[in-house]
């Protein structure tokens, strides 16, 4: 009830922990940095462990630094950075913000997040500076991309808007987005029937068409073919 002796002296002196001052938190609750920290209230300043319970408010997900200061005789100074929304992760059918660093620390259920870059899959979050740069490299692309799919822990497939995959490479996925923006502008491959467009092969790109797009250019070929038989 009343703490170790030593605490129990200190507080005698007037070193008791008497105030707590947290400074910082924009989303995060007074309560919950409070209840992170657990100081009892048999505490007292000059035993009190700061490392240890600076530790433990770092260990909240949305904190991303922590200090906590003694200020004597009876004052603790609580000071926090917290974690800024950078994207917005898919895994497992559950949704959650990330920070810049890929660190997931909330659930996402604000729908003002909704504009932030949307990856999807096992590992997506952690790579998402390369999203970024994916993104930053589509030029007047960029409102086309709905998400980021991360494939086999190594590459990303896009997901547009309209619904077309576009496959990417593993190694300079910049550069695949540029021969993309080139095949737009000359020729409008996104404005095309087709479903998926393939730019992992070096400088050539491979498309798949829609199953209506499919029967209407086999039935030409067909047609075609029957033209020159005659």
């Amino acid at each position: 009830v009343y703490g170790a002796p030593r605490d129990i002296a200190a507080r005698a002196f007037g070193f008791g922990v008497d105030a707590i001052t947290i400074s910082g938190p924009v989303q995060l609750k007074v309560e919950d940095v409070l209840k992170a920290a657990a100081i009892p209230a048999t505490a007292s300043l000059p035993f009190l462990d700061a490392a240890a319970a600076r530790d433990r408010i770092a260990a909240i997900p949305m904190v991303r630094e922590a200090t906590v200061r003694k200020l004597y005789p009876d004052r603790l100074l609580v000071t926090l950075v917290e974690r800024a929304p950078a994207g917005v992760w898919q895994d497992a059918g559950k949704l959650r913000v990330v920070s810049a660093d890929g660190t997931p620390f909330e659930r996402f259920d604000d729908m003002r997040l909704a504009g932030l870059p949307y990856v999807v899959g096992p590992g997506a979050a952690a790579h998402l500076a390369e999203y970024e740069a994916i993104r930053a490299a589509a030029g007047e692309l960029k409102p086309r991309i709905r998400a980021g799919v991360y494939v086999g822990d190594r590459r990303w497939n896009l997901a547009m808007t309209d619904g077309t995959s576009v496959l990417l490479p593993e190694d300079d996925p910049q550069a695949a987005m540029k021969r993309l923006l080139a095949l737009q502008r000359d020729g409008q491959i996104l404005d095309k029937d087709v479903t998926a467009i393939d730019l992992r092969e070096g400088d050539r790109a491979f498309v798949r068409l829609s199953p209506a797009a499919a029967a209407e250019r086999e039935k030409a070929l067909a047609s075609k073919k029957k033209t020159k038989g005659g």
